[in-house]
């Protein structure tokens, strides 16, 4: 895209890896243990639900702090935990401890973008997820895709959660502040996150790519009728507000077209 300076793959990946290492020690302040971030994290966890069954195995890809984990671990999955980043890797692995699930977990430092270095030939997993946005970071998501699909044996089942280009939300939210041009480059798909590129999708050219390894595939929105993560501060002035708007929007969650208007929206499919 214009006006970007595009590093090679190493630059970029190294870079993406230190700004999650400064993340982490913060990431359950401003996210994961906020009102709008159980709320969202209990979405996903309900999509989650019943895709996997105790005994099977699990690569949990962008593992962040371990909540994710610690969710599938409990319910006697075995799950090979990853991240990019060490720091990210150290916090979910104090987390397991503490939940006392160490022999359900083991932990690999892991970059999406080369799978073939960290994973093994012919090592194949059950299901393979990847929550919250995390490949939005990748340099090539059409590429992770297809990488992906090599390690899920057939049968196997993927979801991925992805932050889309189109978010009402987000228009309305930074209208009023006049944060113009952070819209606009949500919308036209990338935008420069600390130093780095972060690039969105639609529900279609996402779709696109799975539809070439994956069959039965669902998509259901996340974060149309809640706002995202940083209006947390609206969140509290009107908590039953956003709670009904939030059990509304689970029910219609996969209907058109919250998907493609949603800050994330989730891909649930199976591998041929």
């Amino acid at each position: 895209m214009q006006g970007y300076t595009y590093r090679n793959m190493n630059e970029s990946t190294s870079s993406i890896r230190q700004v999650f290492n400064q993340l982490a020690a913060h990431y359950d302040t401003i996210f994961t243990n906020t009102d709008i971030g159980r709320m969202l994290r209990q979405r996903t966890h309900d999509l989650l639900n019943g895709m996997f069954t105790p005994g099977q195995t699990v690569l949990v890809l962008n593992c962040g702090t371990g909540e994710d984990v610690i969710h599938l671990a409990r319910q006697g999955i075995n799950v090979l935990a990853s991240d990019n980043s060490e720091e990210m890797i150290k916090f979910a692995k104090i987390k397991v401890n503490q939940a006392g699930l160490n022999h359900m977990v083991e932990f690999r430092q892991i970059n999406f973008d080369k799978l073939d270095y960290s994973l093994s030939s012919g090592e194949t997993f059950d299901g393979i997820i990847s929550n919250f946005g995390g490949i939005n970071c990748s340099s090539d998501i059409s590429q992770v895709v297809k990488n992906i699909a090599d390690y899920l044996r057939p049968g196997g089942k993927l979801y991925l959660c992805i932050m889309g280009q189109f978010v009402p939300w987000e228009w309305l939210y930074l209208g009023v502040r006049g944060k113009y041009k952070r819209i606009y480059h949500r919308f036209r798909g990338s935008c420069i996150w600390r130093g780095q590129e972060i690039k969105y999708y639609s529900p279609a050219e996402i779709e696109t790519y799975l539809s070439i390894h994956y069959r039965s595939t669902q998509c259901s929105g996340l974060g149309f009728l809640i706002p995202p993560s940083y209006a947390g501060k609206l969140f509290s002035k009107f908590p039953r507000v956003f709670y009904f708007l939030n059990w509304v929007e689970k029910h219609l969650e996969t209907f058109f077209p919250i998907p493609l208007l949603s800050d994330h929206f989730v891909f649930k499919s199976i591998r041929k």
